[in-house]
């Protein structure tokens, strides 16, 4: 479906799941540059540049925001009790199913440093 057929309004069923599709792409993309900007913010503060260091930690800050307020837009800020349950599965999954699963791959490709 088109961007223009869902700004007509032909299907809003279609239009919601692409919104979401991109909300979650969006949501990615802002949280691997906010952590991405804050290492790059550390380097610099490592090598002296600590007016690039605080330009870096601004950015960072901003991509923040825009991941938070994705967040939203996606309904996954609940209350308390659920959003300690949502994080307990998202642990669990990972250090049960798929770090283990990634660290077979890098052991299999000789990649030490990602093990």
């Amino acid at each position: 479906m088109s961007r223009e057929e869902c700004l007509s309004g032909t299907s809003a069923n279609v239009c919601r799941m692409a919104t979401v599709e991109n909300a979650l792409e969006a949501l990615a993309g802002e949280s691997q540059a906010n952590r991405k900007y804050l290492a790059f913010s550390e380097k610099a503060a490592e090598e002296g540049f600590k007016g690039v260091a605080t330009l870096f930690k601004a950015a960072s800050e901003a991509e923040a925001i825009h991941a938070k307020k994705l967040l939203k837009v996606l309904g996954k800020i609940q209350g308390t009790a659920q959003n300690l349950e949502a994080s307990v599965e998202g642990e669990t999954h990972e250090f049960t199913t798929m770090y283990p699963a990634f660290i077979k791959e890098a052991e299999t490709e000789k990649r030490t440093d990602a093990v």
